[in-house]
């Protein structure tokens, strides 16, 4: 039998076909599967903050929803305000095995010294919002000041004498402090810490005067007695502490919050982001995530991706004006 050039042409169209259907069948199939090895989320601060206890809330949610176990491993990657672990995750592939939990302080990061950084907001594909907690200002149980009051007036005779501890310079502590500082005409030192954890140890020892926090990091020294909470930057009274007079009822315009947001690389295929979403939708809704992230003093609030995305720039605008006002842009 003689094989002719149309023949031949007929049999290489089909071996492609056969070809470009066994490579789709085979994406598809590593789509529907994942995750099919261990999945990381790293965390920009120590154990024992905020952003770590509510992602091991987040993560033990998720292994009830998975449809084959995988361990997702929480990586820590502390300092820099959260941004190292930021650059970390940045240099890993766009696959969906390395997610990053961002708080508040990667927009200021990117807000306040953009020139430092070789990403941007426009880089990240948002999962979704997990909860929120307002910062306080704070001081340790043997602390001379019992009142808001007390340590304003105290500051305003010993400007340049009193220190305050945040999780780092453009956290979301430091942003409310120098708010809080502008408002109300009092001058403090300023002492960043890698993350929430030693900048509460080093209020807790005595070794700085107070700091600027979130209830989430807070929590259990205030349980156990060890923080006095003098006044809690948001628009209400928090449920746990309704002593806890706001920044507002001081007279002072001043709010800051700390958030939640779980973030794949952009790149990252759709039906992986489209799984993660659908996780991270499971349980938010949760009724034992929700009772959980209510313990640890969060306050569960749920925003899809795109809710989350607009919610990310409009911080982001907003801070950077802020830091401009306050003079504060590329420093």
């Amino acid at each position: 039998m003689k094989v002719t050039q149309r023949d031949m042409n007929r049999l290489i169209v089909t071996l492609l076909i056969m070809s470009l259907l066994i490579l789709a069948s085979t994406v598809v199939a590593a789509e529907v599967e994942y995750p099919i090895k261990p999945v990381y989320i790293n965390v920009g601060s120590a154990p024992g903050a905020s952003a770590s206890v509510s992602a091991h809330i987040l993560v033990e949610g998720i292994q009830k929803y998975l449809p084959r176990s995988q361990p997702f491993i929480i990586n820590y990657k502390p300092g820099a305000s959260s941004m190292l672990a930021n650059d970390y995750f940045m240099k890993q592939p766009a696959d969906g095995y390395n997610l990053v939990w961002m708080t508040q302080d990667t927009p200021l990061n990117l807000a306040k010294e953009p020139q430092k950084f070789s990403f941007s907001l426009k880089d990240f594909s948002y999962i979704g919002l997990f909860a929120y907690v307002p910062y306080t200002l704070s001081v340790n149980n043997e602390s001379p000041f019992k009142t808001f009051e007390e340590f304003i007036d105290s500051a305003k005779k010993h400007p340049g004498e009193m220190t305050l501890s945040t999780p780092g310079i453009a956290s979301g502590g430091h942003l409310t402090a120098e708010l809080l500082m502008k408002e109300a005409g009092v001058k403090l030192i300023h002492v960043p810490f890698p993350s929430g954890t030693p900048a509460t140890l080093a209020m807790l020892g005595g070794h700085v005067t107070c700091t600027v926090m979130s209830i989430g990091t807070l929590i259990p020294h205030i349980k156990g007695g060890r923080t006095r909470v003098l006044v809690v930057f948001d628009g209400k009274r928090y449920p746990d502490l309704p002593d806890a007079p706001t920044c507002k009822e001081k007279g002072y315009e001043v709010v800051g919050y700390h958030y939640l947001v779980l973030i794949a690389k952009k790149g990252t295929p759709k039906s992986i982001l489209d799984t993660l979403s659908n996780l991270f939708r499971q349980v938010t809704s949760d009724p034992t995530a929700q009772s959980a992230l209510t313990k640890a003093g969060f306050i569960p609030l749920y925003l899809g991706a795109e809710e989350t995305e607009k919610y990310v720039y409009q911080y982001f605008e907003t801070s950077r004006e802020v830091f401009g006002k306050l003079g504060l842009v590329g420093k």
